[in-house]
């Protein structure tokens, strides 16, 4: 009995020692922050030379007592990012006052392209209140890794990868002014030459990537106070925001074909009223 017992413990230690030299020649791999996670994803999607997203957005704006919910959609194709001179379309619907706007959009990066109203217009891409390109970068904008702290990271059955970013206010101004901003402009709500201030409150991005590493959904959501300075006197309103984008088939070529007459568009005059 003696002679197994001693059999066993000697097994017992070899096998122990088999374990922890195997366990010291396998150096452990450190687990990524959500931070790792986010740019190893974020320079995957950088490296498109196209896409094509889907942006659902729900904008409820109040001033003056007065609340009005205006629902947007974007469906955007973009193509040409990697040359330096991308091409975008895009097909906007807006819901308003019980109507559905829908306005093709194309943009070559020096004229932005529109038909609504049954009037094709042009405009200077500088002097267009619509930044294509913004409504596209939601989650280009984050950059700071101090922005990810606590962060974690949620594994899901799919195989994807999921987080959420609460934002302070000065990382959301500096992150989605611009955004806003397209947003507001394309409301009817001219911002240049006025100043704007902007506080953020309860900003969130969430943020999936697909099992290929793409950053495929994005979720943008905050209630932001908007102070406006008009000769000298100041003005406030409350916009909230629920955005959500999804890439489609990301990493499949999207090949964007311009208007086939683009050359029937009227340019824009300074002083025309429409509410781009």
């Amino acid at each position: 009995m003696k002679r197994i017992i001693a059999l066993a413990l000697t097994l017992a230690m070899a096998f122990s020692l088999v374990f922890a030299f195997s366990s010291c020649g396998k150096q452990e791999e450190k687990e990524k922050t959500a931070y790792e996670v986010y740019t190893e994803a974020l320079k995957k999607n950088n490296e498109l030379d196209s896409y094509a997203l889907a942006l659902d957005m729900k904008i409820s704006v109040s001033a003056d007592g007065v609340s009005t919910d205006v629902p947007m959609t974007y469906d955007i194709k973009a193509s040409g990012i990697k040359s330096g001179s991308p091409v975008y379309s895009a097909e906007m619907k807006m819901s308003m006052a019980g109507m559905t706007l829908t306005i093709p959009m194309y943009s070559d990066g020096k004229y932005v392209y529109m038909e609504m109203f049954g009037q094709k217009i042009k405009s200077s891409a500088d002097d267009s209140d619509v930044d294509m390109k913004s409504f596209t970068d939601l989650v280009a904008k984050i950059q700071s890794e101090e922005s990810f702290a606590g962060v974690t990271v949620t594994e899901n059955e799919d195989g994807s990868k999921s987080m959420e970013i609460a934002l302070k206010s000065a990382d959301f101004n500096e992150a989605y002014g611009d955004l806003l901003d397209a947003l507001l402009g394309s409301l009817g709500e001219e911002l240049n030459g006025v100043g704007v201030s902007m506080t953020a409150n309860d900003a969130k991005l969430a943020v999936t990537i697909n099992k290929s590493g793409y950053i495929e959904k994005v979720g943008l959501k905050s209630d932001v106070k908007v102070t406006m300075t008009i000769e000298g006197e100041n003005s406030e309103m409350n916009v909230s925001l629920d955005i959500s984008g999804e890439y489609k088939n990301i990493g499949e070529t999207v090949v964007v074909t311009p208007p086939a007459d683009l050359d029937s568009y009227k340019e824009k005059e300074a002083d025309d009223s429409d509410i781009f």
